[in-house]
């Protein structure tokens, strides 16, 4: 019975903010989105308390420590979860294997590279070994 009163009451006061022209939803949204921007003020303001507590060498620090306030540990279970996914994140090596191409280019033992002293001979001796490995790639195919 008592449920019911409140029921009742609370469209009451629905149907009222309708008349008045106030979209529920919208409010709720506005509500949620200013509790989140409240949170994050205090994170951060308790990040900026810390920082100056522990005495951070720079500015930068400081920065990096109040930006990283709403991040949280992992736990083990997500650890587990990502350790059997395979991930690519080296897109170029998809590419190679696509093609064909060895994963690993292999420098022609034709070459043959002495150390370098100057920067001139770095460059000639790097376009010898490209030129070589490009060429060993066009042979293949």
């Amino acid at each position: 019975m008592y449920t019911d009163g409140i029921v009742n009451m609370v469209e009451q006061n629905g149907d009222y903010l309708k008349q008045l022209g106030i979209n529920m939803s919208s409010l709720e949204n506005e509500m949620n989105s200013a509790i989140a921007k409240e949170s994050r003020y205090w994170l951060e303001n308790d990040a900026k308390i810390k920082a100056v507590q522990q005495g951070v060498p720079t500015y930068d620090d400081f920065r990096e420590l109040v930006a990283g306030c709403h991040l949280k540990p992992l736990d083990r279970s997500e650890l587990i979860n990502t350790v059997g996914q395979k991930s690519s994140w080296n897109y170029s090596t998809l590419l190679s294997s696509s093609n064909g191409l060895p994963l690993e280019p292999r420098i022609n033992s034709s070459i043959h590279t002495k150390a370098v002293t100057t920067p001139q001979e770095f460059i000639i001796q790097w376009r010898k070994i490209k030129s070589s490995s490009t060429l060993s790639y066009i042979d293949k195919k």
